[in-house]
């Protein structure tokens, strides 16, 4: 009678396959894990600059509600276009006809400490001549206050450049990345954020407030 043989283990061409499939395996897994983690920082990128977008023009509208027409510096109508800046007061407050008027306050935005408008991304953010909007209150006055209100503020909307041309067809030219336009009585206040991953993908969101203007 024949003695039967078992094989003890893996011959050279069994586990050069077998390593090659765990090879293919672990790439897939790699490839899955680094989409999830892009994935994972685009939402995180999403969430933080929807965040800043809504707080901002939440304050905003609460700083504009009950402005005074006749207290806003800045001729918006006469512009024939929008304004980078506004510069007003709110009524505190009625005896009989006359109005209380809170302090001056401005709205307004800067280039970045960091960035010069130089067409350049100096601070190498991956944004270029991008702005900080600014809330500042009693405007003028020895004790100024500087209030940030967001940062990474696009230098124009979304498909704008300075050309004199309407390219992103909303009826405004060459529009700032954070404006005001007047229609009536109402302010519209817009706001065009983004915030760049260090792979270089973006997020971008623009947003707006409408306040009605008091007489």
């Amino acid at each position: 009678m024949n003695a039967k043989h078992t094989r003890g283990g893996f011959s050279l061409v069994e586990m050069a396959v077998s390593t090659g499939i765990l090879g293919i395996m672990m790439g897939f897994l790699l490839s899955f894990q680094n989409a999830s983690d892009a994935a994972a920082d685009q939402t995180r990128l999403l969430d933080e600059v929807e965040t800043r977008l809504g707080r901002s023009l939440q304050r905003i509208g609460d700083e504009l509600r009950g402005v005074a027409e006749d207290t806003i510096w800045e001729d918006l109508e006469g512009l024939g276009g929008p304004s980078e800046l506004l510069t007003f007061q709110k009524v505190v407050s009625l005896d009989g006809a006359v109005a209380e008027l809170g302090p001056v306050v401005r709205l307004t935005a800067e280039l970045e400490s960091s960035e010069t408008a130089n067409g350049v991304d100096d601070d190498g953010d991956g944004l270029v001549d991008e702005r900080a909007l600014y809330l500042v209150r009693d405007y003028g006055e020895a004790n100024e206050q500087r209030v940030l209100l967001t940062r990474s503020v696009l230098e124009y909307f979304p498909g704008e450049t300075l050309d004199n041309t309407d390219e992103n067809g909303n009826g405004l030219v060459d529009e700032p990345g954070f404006h005001i336009t007047r229609d009536g009585d109402r302010l519209i206040v817009r706001i065009a954020l983004s915030i760049v991953r260090s792979d270089g993908a973006s997020v971008q969101r623009e947003g707006e407030v409408s306040i009605e203007i008091r007489n």
